[in-house]
């Protein structure tokens, strides 16, 4: 038995020392040729233009009764006609009073969740796995910039924290606590008369704590008609006044649209309804898809392009200018040396020779788009005879025609 795994180990040897031969010496082989050869590799490449431009909705300015404004929803948060959208308040003591009231009412509904988690979470190292748990969600959505996800989660892990400082059985020290805030607050609660007003959405729709002063300027309508000339005097007017004694806007549809100039060449083969990949930058710092709403390039210097979206309104409900990378088109095949590519004196259409065991092999290939120093040439695995990933692009194709064994330099 020990000599059998003897002459086994041998035999592994000496198997290992062939195959590292045979790579060396192939390694060698090819590093002494003078065979100048580019691998195909996949590659991808696109056209487009950083710029900026406006982002505009269908929105009005909502009226407030008092100049100094406290909003009670989230920004781009949907609400329903006659909802709550903001409080107003006549003095700055009655901002300061509604701050102390939320701060309150936060406190309390932390408090009667820690109080609610008695008898779903009874044991003390549940507990403790809990916070664990939320902490970590906490963390994630800070880092995402989920920022009203992250406020929510932090309130949870509040109570978490509450309940595990009370105990599991002694919840007497959680319920006095809540006593004597809810008696601070109607002591509170019961000096807003008079001084407060509760403002509301006129309609259905979504609700942004921002006026800027566009919203009167600014619509889908007026980009159906407005020329690229007209459009470009956006950017030489001066800004607009932002409105007083409101409470924000009220966003009437999910769907948002960015208007920008761009060179007209870009928009030549561009066509309504046509989907492009666009990075929108700045504080939101997203990359979506948007659709063509309109290509116009009739204007002096540059055209205008507008593209729309329903995707997460709430990313831009506060946005009006906005820096973006529109990108136009996309290519996508292998990368092909400019220097390799060769026509066909029969069919005209353009090749390479790829080295194959030592001899140069023609194969045809579709040129997509040229980057300057490369082309991207189709990716088509449908047979061995077009160029695949991998393949050794021969580069000095001079004197070469199919079949021709490759002498070294």
């Amino acid at each position: 038995m020990k000599q059998g795994n003897k002459f086994l180990k041998i035999i592994t040897v000496v198997l290992a020392v062939m195959v590292v031969s045979y790579i060396l010496y192939n390694t060698i082989e090819s590093a002494s040729t003078g065979v100048a050869t580019a691998q195909a590799v996949y590659y991808t490449a696109s056209t487009g233009v950083y710029t900026e431009g406006f982002v505009v909705r269908q929105e009005s300015v909502i009226p407030a009764g008092y100049d100094l404004v406290l909003p009670t929803k989230a920004e781009g948060e949907k609400v329903a006609a006659g909802e709550q959208v903001a409080l107003s308040f006549r003095t700055t003591a009655a901002l300061e009073r509604q701050e102390e009231i939320q701060a309150l009412e936060n406190s309390i509904q932390q408090l009667e969740t820690a109080l609610g988690y008695q008898t779903s979470l009874t044991d003390g190292d549940a507990v403790a796995q809990r916070i664990i748990e939320m902490a970590a969600e906490f963390s994630a959505q800070t880092a995402r910039g989920s920022l009203d996800a992250a406020v929510e989660t932090g309130s949870t892990l509040k109570s978490l924290v509450l309940r595990q400082s009370a105990g599991a059985e002694d919840d007497s020290i959680l319920r006095r606590q809540i006593s004597q805030l809810e008696t601070q607050l109607a002591q509170i609660s019961a000096g807003t008369a008079g001084d407060t007003v509760t403002v509301t959405a006129s309609q259905a729709g979504y609700y942004s704590a921002v006026c800027d002063g566009y919203e009167t300027l600014l619509s889908p309508e007026y980009l159906e008609t407005v020329t690229p000339d007209e459009f470009q005097s956006l950017w030489e007017q001066d800004l607009p006044q932002a409105p007083t004694g409101t409470a924000g806007r009220l966003i009437d549809s999910p769907r948002w649209y960015y208007a920008t100039l761009v060179e007209k060449d870009y928009l030549e083969d561009i066509q309504r309804g046509q989907t492009l990949t666009v990075v929108l930058g700045g504080e939101v710092n997203r990359e979506l898809e948007m659709t063509v709403t309109r290509a116009d390039r009739s204007g002096t210097e540059y055209g205008l392009l507008v593209l729309s979206s329903d995707w997460q309104l709430f990313d831009v409900s506060a946005q009006r200018v906005l820096q973006a990378d529109v990108i136009f088109r996309s290519y996508a095949g292998l990368r092909v040396p400019k220097e390799a590519v060769c026509y066909s004196e029969e069919s005209g259409s353009a090749g390479v020779y790829v080295l194959v065991s030592g001899k140069a092999v023609w194969k045809n290939v579709e040129l997509l788009y040229d980057n300057g120093e490369n082309y991207i040439a189709a990716l088509d695995q449908s047979s061995t005879e077009n160029l695949w990933p991998e393949d050794l692009i021969l580069l000095d194709t001079r004197e070469l025609y199919d079949g021709k064994v490759v002498e070294d330099s």
